[in-house]
């Protein structure tokens, strides 16, 4: 998601990237919109409210699909995240400064989405 020059980032606390960024992001419920999903896990990870603005691309693994979605925050929308259990922190971040992110794929979609209007993954 971003908001002007900065976009959301959650810090993962689980054993695999531990410690590392990434964009909020979570599973598909069984019969559930992808794009309802991405506004769920948005919702859960940092207690901030998305609409969805569009569909901004597809990567897969060999076991993982990952559907982003762009989202963009007015910069008088100050939300401040609130983390998950999952979550060890989540901050707005200035895209001239990322901090080390955990998957490539969260690169891919940031460049994505900053070079198309200057984003969600589930």
């Amino acid at each position: 998601m971003l908001r002007e020059d900065e976009i959301l980032l959650v810090q993962r606390q689980n054993e695999r990237q531990s410690g590392l960024w990434s964009l909020p992001a979570g599973f598909v419920n069984r019969q559930e919109e992808p794009s309802v999903a991405a506004q769920r896990e948005v919702l859960e990870e940092t207690q901030i409210h998305v609409e969805v603005s569009g569909l901004l691309g597809l990567t897969s693994t060999e076991e993982i699909i990952f559907i982003a979605y762009s989202s963009l925050l007015p910069l008088k929308d100050k939300q401040v995240p609130r983390i998950s259990e999952e979550l060890m922190m989540a901050a707005w971040h200035p895209l001239t400064r990322l901090p080390t992110l955990a998957f490539p794929h969260d690169k891919i979609f940031i460049d994505r989405a900053t070079s198309n209007i200057r984003l969600l993954l589930i």
